[in-house]
């Protein structure tokens, strides 16, 4: 199976819709990363939605990878195929979004598993780590009480103390 390359494109370019929906799952903040990071995970998310469409078993002649390679834009089944790969890939982008979210991922659990064995503390990046300190402050002071930060009086603006204020 040869594709060229802007059939390429157009079966990827959907994950940018996974993109989306994959940065408001996950806590991270996404835009602060690389152009060419952000491409990388539309692009998988892509590759993701086209796999799903792939395997998933031809239910009529309007749903199908043969009506999508066609290319035939003026035919009624490229575009329902094409709106089908489009939400295989927004479903793509929920599941892994949900999947990174729990610390389910294959990187994640090899890497905590050789922290466990080499009795090393397990990395956070730090926006993740201000972030789960932040979530368990507030969980801390409870619904109806705000978060604060609190300087010391003439001492060094970097050793805020956050806590809950009453």
């Amino acid at each position: 199976m040869s594709i060229s390359f802007s059939e390429l494109i157009m079966y990827l370019l959907p994950g940018f819709l996974g993109l989306w929906v994959f940065k408001r799952i996950v806590q991270e903040d996404i835009d602060r990363r690389s152009e060419s990071t952000q491409i990388a995970i539309g692009l998988l998310l892509g590759i993701s939605g086209f796999f799903l469409l792939s395997v998933f078993p031809r239910v009529s002649r309007y749903v199908s990878l043969q009506a999508l390679r066609s290319l035939n834009t003026d035919d009624f089944s490229f575009w329902s195929s094409y709106a089908v790969l489009c939400l295989f890939s927004l479903l793509s982008g929920l599941f892994w979004g949900c999947v990174s979210e729990k610390g389910m991922s294959i990187t994640r659990y090899l890497s905590t598993r050789a922290n466990k064995k080499l009795r090393t503390p397990i990395k956070n990046g730090s926006e993740s780590a201000l972030r789960e300190l932040i979530n368990n402050v507030i969980k801390e002071c409870g619904t109806y009480k705000f978060l604060a930060r609190v300087y010391p009086l003439g001492g060094d603006p970097d050793r805020a103390i956050i806590g809950c204020a009453l």
